[in-house]
């Protein structure tokens, strides 16, 4: 599952439109929240410009007066959608993610900025959220931050913060940690906000266990746009382990002594010694029968003398036998 939100802040220019594709597809999206699209009508020509391929299905939401206007936009060989529900703030498909078979509702969101507005947003949606039982995930513009911290510049103001919090408890919903920026709007001058996010249902986590959110490079909206998606991390090659015991054994110290002692007292043969070295612990932990799987075993015959309640009657010596 790959999911970008933006408010891309208006899609009347070919310079937004390109852009949005070219996001959309390095990203690998599988379905993009778009808020702020400022189009009254869709054609499906002009979605297809927006999406890499021909396999993709679309809901949206027409701007008032090329105020606003959402757009969900989806691979239909990853997710397939059952239901939908089109409204003036906020777009929801309930269908079934096909690679994982999860069955969810995804909702686009963008909230009004007034007060009177966004409480009646979360209110209605606390109610949808009533019947539409199935596990929820929710992305998109708030309008709102949750805390003090999610906020700078003078003269911002956003209705009381306890109104959101206490909506994303009634939902249910826990929220994702944004990885690799604070502040997700920024005006031409110093203000800036967190106000772009996606929260989901614990289900989620457990379908998904190495789900990330993280920001994308800023580009042609004061608003970024966002990738939530199960991310394989790539650690690199292992590293290499001593073992602090290795350094007790007089076989072990004999055979450091004897790998230094092939190379002249200078510092710039350092890395080539350290690299012999290394080696060489390689192979002696080897020939020892490996002391890292004896270090293991022992770790392990522990653990199970722990669970067992036993460790009064432990003999360490028995065990090292």
């Amino acid at each position: 599952m790959r999911i970008v939100t933006w408010n891309i802040r208006g899609l009347g220019s070919k310079l937004k439109v390109s852009t949005v594709m070219k996001t959309i597809k390095e990203q690998q999206a599988e379905m993009v929240f778009i808020q702020e699209t400022k189009k009254e009508e869709f054609s499906e020509a002009e979605i297809g410009k927006l999406w890499y391929d021909e396999e993709f299905d679309y809901k949206f939401s027409k701007a008032s007066r090329r105020s606003g206007g959402i757009l969900t936009i989806w691979d239909i060989n990853k997710f397939k959608e059952e239901s939908s529900l089109v409204t003036s703030r906020y777009i929801l498909i309930s269908g079934t993610w096909i690679t994982e078979n999860v069955h969810c509702s995804c909702i686009n969101l963008y909230a009004p900025c007034d007060k009177l507005g966004k409480q009646a947003l979360w209110n209605e949606i606390v109610s949808l959220r009533n019947v539409w039982r199935h596990p929820w995930l929710v992305g998109g513009d708030f309008n709102a931050v949750r805390t003090r911290g999610e906020r700078k510049g003078a003269g911002i103001r956003y209705p009381r913060m306890e109104d959101f919090n206490n909506f994303i408890e009634r939902c249910n919903m826990i929220k994702i940690p944004l990885i690799g920026r604070r502040f997700t709007w920024i005006s031409p001058g110093s203000k800036r906000s967190k106000l772009d996010r996606f929260f989901m249902e614990e289900h989620w986590f457990q379908a998904y266990e190495d789900i990330t959110l993280r920001s994308l490079p800023w580009n042609v909206s004061d608003h970024t746009s966002l990738l939530l998606a199960k991310v394989q991390l790539d650690w690199g090659s292992r590293p290499f382990k001593v073992v602090n015991t290795w350094f007790r054994n007089e076989d072990c110290l004999k055979m450091i002594k004897e790998t230094l002692g092939d190379f002249s007292n200078t510092r710039k043969n350092l890395p080539v010694k350290m690299k012999k070295v290394k080696k060489a612990l390689k192979h002696w932990n080897a020939s020892q029968k490996n002391v890292n799987s004896k270090v293991q075993r022992l770790e392990q015959r522990i653990n199970e003398v722990e669970k067992a309640g036993d460790l009064d009657n432990f003999d360490m010596n028995q065990l090292m036998s």
